[in-house]
């Protein structure tokens, strides 16, 4: 039969791999599919097939805010507009409906939040609204999500630097500009120089964003001036190891070293769960032995393991200062 390409595959693949239908393989179901999973965390957090490098993009959100029936009156772009209970005051980026804002908190009172129910009114507009419901973008939170698949997070990429600016206004630009007939015919030595100089000048004066980043918590914290550095709508690029999801890519399903390794650990299960019933003669003469079962499935899940070290797992990443 054809190799596995699903869990229900790997499933049958691992029974027959034991003996099955031949012989019965003592192990529930659930317990298979505790022991693939186990297989199936180990392989992605060693294994070099098992993840990909992935530049994700991502764009900082506005806070949502849904009212209680349409506003009176209609928000403007840009005004801000105070909570009569709260006294927080946010700043309007649009009114997409009668009955939704997207918005930012305002710095002017830090420690305000809006509270479900209250009524809002703008500062310009005179409009009012009562707060149905609240959910808090990027900007305000304050982190990104990011999705349980990456593992981590090696730097993040956004506009900035020695020569921001789009079109004729970047350094980059007006310098390819300007000399641009001279390379064509001359030496890069300069250009290369320049270049180097350029970038040095951005790692001085602005660096690397700062990051914190746990695949436990979901969420990429930046070290930075939000206010300053970072304004809802702007885009960023994240750069990061990401496992690669067998949903995705059924052809994870087979590979060699998750299909060894997920029968030895289902073979251990096998062998503990008889080994309550160890020494006792079956009739016919048969005496089960789970120990040995269980043995020979430790030797060869160590065994897996110390080969998935030495042949498969990616090396460390260092950093010199």
């Amino acid at each position: 039969m054809a190799l596995p390409t699903t869990r229900a595959e790997l499933v049958t693949y691992i029974k027959r791999r034991l003996g099955a239908p031949v012989i019965t393989v003592n192990v529930d179901d659930n317990q298979v599919d505790d022991r693939i999973e186990d297989a199936l965390a180990f392989f992605q957090e060693y294994h070099f097939d098992a993840s990909e490098r992935a530049y994700l993009k991502h764009q900082i959100t506005y806070s949502n805010l849904t009212c209680n029936g349409a506003t009176t009156g209609t928000f403007a772009n840009g005004e801000f507009f105070r909570g009569a209970t709260s006294n927080a005051v946010g700043k309007v980026y649009t009114q997409a409906n009668t009955t939704f804002l997207q918005f930012v908190y305002s710095s002017a009172t830090p420690a305000n939040t809006f509270t479900v129910g209250e009524t809002i009114t703008g500062n310009t507009s005179g409009a009012t609204a009562t707060i149905g419901a609240l959910a808090l973008g990027d900007w305000d939170n304050q982190y990104i999500p990011v999705s349980n698949l990456v593992m981590s997070v090696q730097r993040v990429v956004h506009g900035g630097g020695a020569d921001r600016g789009t079109g004729l206004f970047s350094a980059k630009y007006q310098f390819l500009m300007s000399d641009l007939s001279w390379l064509q015919s001359g030496s890069v030595t300069s250009y290369y120089l320049t270049k180097s100089h350029l970038e040095l000048l951005s790692d001085m004066f602005n660096g690397d964003v700062s990051l914190r980043f746990n695949r436990h918590v979901g969420r990429l914290y930046l070290d930075i001036d939000w206010e300053v550095d970072l304004l809802p709508n702007e885009w960023l690029v994240v750069e990061a190891q990401r496992v690669l999801d067998p949903a995705t890519y059924s052809s994870i399903w087979k590979d060699r070293f998750l299909r060894d390794y997920a029968t030895a650990l289902v073979k251990k299960q096998w062998g503990q769960n008889l080994m309550k019933y160890e020494s006792i003669q079956m009739p016919g003469g048969i005496t089960l032995n789970g120990r040995a079962i269980y043995d020979e499935g430790e030797r060869e899940s160590q065994e897996l393991e110390e080969e998935i070290r030495q042949r498969y797992q990616l090396p460390p990443e260092f950093y010199v200062m």
